[in-house]
Parts: structure tokens; C-alpha cells; sequence
């Protein structure tokens, strides 16, 4: 079976990078949706086809998978893939559009019809789609190809329910700190080799940030405020200084994070920002405004992990993969804890089950199922070898698979350890550490959560004289009525 090397690659730039840090639709995603379609060439059959009798009936399928507009390179690597799998099969038609999982447009798109066939969202996600009648279940396809029994069940039971399968669990994550090497080289925060001085706690990340600041003029440090981003950042925080976001009480479940220790968390927030100066000045920032922050030297932490990495090279502001560092999320006065997401393929309601399986012949094809497949392997180091040879190079990290197919995790580790390019010294402390205590992103409407958060911090951000105390209680309370009290 002939393929080519951009089939691999695409992937790991799209899919992998996509994949690490729940990423919401941001001001570095085109709002035009990049469609392409490759009409079938032939009726010829290919090798493996149930039924080699059987002329297969023709399918048309919409992956929502592709790069956005302006990650040219990727686009191009994507509708090649495209090509080559519907040169394999060329009885399906292949539609693809850039869709990026938003939950403020997810369920108008949902209730119009509008979703692609397959799409990746986070791993909060699932149970409130399958709920709505949202996603398709694929519980008969799964165990058809055997995938059902090589995903971790942790991973797997969140895409399922009453036994049930509607989504395919991707990866895994554990949020840590991203670290602008050489802003903390320029601050003097490095040991005799060079590596950065990783913070441990959050006071060590208030000391930093002032440092940083005091000695560059640069921000010591990145709060975010939008797209969800801010809520998701400091939910982690927020942890650490002893916080419950949710808990039960009598039987019913209650927004308890306008606690003591949910001021003293969001204190750190203001302090930073209204006695040190140390973070940015714009109180809006979402995915795209800190990727160009970090990006372009202005700012030297933001939390984030192994996958933000080469997102950031990628990017338009083309950051030297050698100044980007990661460690492990600093502790908190009472914890420490690193949040735990993932992501993972769903598939619309309306999609049929032929369509169903034509998305996943596409994802073997792209290597993004979890069996090993030892024609993937000179795939994945010429992939490898793309990555580093690019312009700029891709920093090379490892990733986190929810696949229990030995094989295949061997094989994975082997290649990560021939081909990495970036320093792991300055890695080290994120991949030994950050997965020492993890924690699940809260049971009940997450998302939502972020987005009360978001606003909240953006109060801080704006006003010198805000109430702390009242902040949290007007937030608990809002999050309580509009979404805690629906579920009790």
C-alpha cells in the first residue's frame, strides 16, 4: 500500500498539536471554513474490503480536521493525505472543513445539521453531547476492528455511557508551565548549564515574574482572560491553594469556590498584576493573544503543555524552538495537583453508518487509531525527520497516548527518543513530575465554569479597588443557578 510521507506529517502537526490543551477557537483560526473535495477516480477495489465481491456503494464524508487557512503548510499536507486516501479508496468522497469545537456555536451548528461527519472536542465534553442526542454512537464499529479493546477504559468510559461508544480518546494531557528560556537566561534564572530555574510553587512564580519584569521590562507572566482559557488555567490554581469548585452537599451539588481559599487564589492573580506589574497589560486574552505573547518574547510563563510547543514554532512568530521550556504546574499553598484533560473524535448524529466507517478507515490511514501498524514506521521518521528540518524546526515532544497496544507505545517511545531535537533537561521536570498527582477537569459543566471565570478575571485585571470576596460570591452564585441547580 503506497502512501506518502505528508499523510504522517499533517497529522502530527494538526491533529497533535490540536490535541494537547483543549484549544478553542482564537483569533489565530480563520473564520472561514477551508473546504476541499476530492472526487473518487475509479471503482477499483482495495485490499482489505469485506466483501472483495462486492462493489462497495459510494460515500460522501465531511472531516472536520483541516488546519486552519492560515497554516498553509499544513493545509497542503492535509488535502494530500486527503488524496492519497481516496486514492486507496476510491469509492469515498472526501469533504473537509477547519472545525474548531466551540461551545458557544457547537449547538445551533448541531441543530441545523451543520457539523461535520467527525470532529475532535476535549474530554469534557462527551457526556453533554451524548445527553443531547448530539453525537452518534459507534459502540458496532468499534468492536468490529477490535479499537474498543486497545484504548485505556479510563479514557474510554468518558466517550461512553450505559456501555455504550460514541467517541474514539485520542491523548491525554497534564497541564504544566511553558517557560521562555531565554527571557529567564537574560534574567539570570538559570543554573550553571543553562537550564531554566523552574518555579515549584506560586510564590516562586510571583518571585520570578517580578524578576523577569524588573530585569527584561518583559511580562513575567501570562493571565489569560477568554476563548476559556483563563477559567481552565486557573481551576489548576486554584486547587493548589485548596479550592472545591463543586462539591456535594446533602445530595446536591454546590459552587463552593468563593471560599477563603478562593480569595487567597485569585489574590495572587491581583497582586501580580496591581503590585508587581509583572503580567500583561491587556485585560482580553485568549488562545491567539498568548501564543503571540509567548511567541514573540513578551511574556516568559503561561500555562500549557507538550503540544503547545510546536503550535507556538508554527505559528507566524516563528519563536526558536530552543528558548521554549516546560515544568511541571507549580504547588500551591495546600496541593499539588496538575489538571487532566484529553481529546477525542465524536461523530455527528446524522452521520450514517457507512459514513461512520469511511471516517474510520481515514483515521488508520493517518495513523491516528490506536493499534500499531509496522507500515506506519518509516512514515512516522521521515515525518520526524520533516519536523526537524523545517523552517524554523518543530521542537519535537512527546505525547501521551491513551492506546494500551505495547507495540505501539514501544515503538512510539523508541522513535521520540532517535528524533527529539529540543534540550529534554529542559523538558525533564514536566515529563518526571507533571504526572505524579493528576486531577480530572471538574464533573459538571467545565466549560461553562471557564467561561464565569474568565469574566472574573478579567475584573481583576481592570479594576484596582475590585471586591475579591464579592467577585467570587456573585461568580459561585451565577454558576450555581444557571447550570448546578439544573443538574440537582
Amino acid at each position: 500500500m503506497k502512501r506518502i510521507l505528508v499523510i504522517v506529517l499533517c497529522m502530527l502537526l494538526v491533529l497533535g498539536a490540536a490535541s494537547g490543551c483543549g484549544t478553542k477557537k482564537s483569533d489565530t483560526v480563520s473564520d472561514s471554513e477551508k473546504a476541499t473535495t476530492t472526487e473518487a477516480k475509479s471503482d477499483s477495489q482495495v485490499e482489505g474490503t469485506e466483501d472483495a465481491e462486492k462493489e462497495p456503494e459510494p460515500v460522501t464524508i465531511v472531516l472536520g480536521l483541516a488546519p486552519a487557512d492560515s497554516d498553509e503548510a499544513g493545509l497542503k499536507a492535509f488535502n494530500s493525505a486527503v488524496e492519497e486516501f481516496t486514492k486507496e479508496y476510491p469509492w469515498i468522497t472526501v469533504k473537509s472543513e477547519n472545525f474548531v469545537y466551540d461551545p458557544g456555536t457547537f449547538i445551533p451548528k448541531a441543530e441545523s445539521g451543520q457539523l461535520p461527519n467527525i470532529f475532535n472536542t476535549w474530554y469534557t465534553e462527551p457526556q453533554k453531547l451524548i445527553n443531547a442526542g448530539y453525537v452518534a454512537e459507534i459502540t458496532e464499529q468499534m468492536k468490529a476492528i477490535g479499537w474498543d479493546k486497545l484504548i485505556h477504559k479510563n479514557s474510554l468510559d468518558l466517550a461512553s455511557k450505559d456501555g455504550k461508544i460514541y467517541g474514539i480518546p485520542t491523548n491525554i494531557y497534564s497541564l504544566g508551565l511553558m517557560i521562555n528560556a531565554d527571557l529567564f537566561a537574560k534574567a539570570g534564572l538559570v543554573d550553571e548549564r543553562g537550564v531554566p530555574l523552574f518555579p515549584k510553587t506560586f510564590d516562586e512564580v510571583r518571585e520570578y515574574a517580578k524578576i523577569i519584569k524588573e530585569k527584561t521590562g518583559k511580562y513575567g507572566y501570562c493571565v489569560a482572560t477568554r476563548d476559556h482559557q483563563g477559567g481552565w488555567h486557573f481551576t489548576n490554581i486554584a486547587w493548589n491553594y485548596g479550592v472545591e469548585f463543586e462539591k456535594q452537599v446533602n445530595g446536591k451539588w454546590v459552587a463552593a469556590f468563593n471560599s477563603p481559599e478562593g480569595v487567597e487564589a485569585l489574590k495572587l492573580i491581583y497582586d501580580m498584576k496591581w503590585v508587581d506589574k509583572s503580567v500583561q497589560d491587556s485585560a482580553l486574552v485568549g488562545v491567539g493573544d498568548w501564543i503571540k505573547l509567548f511567541g514573540t518574547g513578551q511574556v516568559a510563563m503561561v500555562p500549557g503543555d507538550s503540544a503547545w510547543a510546536p503550535t507556538v514554532v508554527a505559528t507566524d512568530y516563528k519563536m526558536n524552538k530552543d528558548h521554549i521550556a516546560l515544568c511541571s504546574f507549580p504547588a500551591g499553598p495546600k496541593n499539588n495537583y496538575a489538571l487532566m484533560g484529553g481529546n477525542l473524535f465524536m461523530f455527528s448524529k446524522d452521520s450514517t453508518p457507512a459514513q461512520i466507517d469511511a471516517c474510520l478507515k481515514f483515521l488508520k490511514f493517518v495513523g491516528q487509531g490506536p493499534e500499531f501498524d509496522p507500515n506506519s514506521v518509516p512514515l512516522l521518521e521521515q515525518a520526524y525527520q520533516e519536523l526537524r528540518n523545517a523552517d524554523p524546526p518543530r521542537p519535537i515532544t512527546k505525547g501521551f497516548s491513551v492506546s494500551i497496544d505495547p507495540e505501539l507505545l514501544r515503538v512510539h517511545e523508541e522513535l521520540f527518543n532517535k528524533y527529539v531535537n529540543v534540550n529534554i533537561e529542559f523538558f525533564n521536570d514536566y515529563y518526571l513530575n507533571n504526572f505524579k498527582n493528576l486531577r480530572p477537569e471538574e464533573p459538571y459543566h467545565a466549560q461553562d465554569l471557564y467561561g464565569i471565570l474568565d469574566s472574573v478575571l478579567q475584573r481583576v485585571l481592570t479594576d484596582k479597588n475590585v471586591n475579591l470576596q464579592e467577585l467570587l460570591d456573585k461568580a459561585a452564585h451565577d454558576f450555581q443557578v444557571n447550570f448546578l441547580d439544573k443538574i440537582n
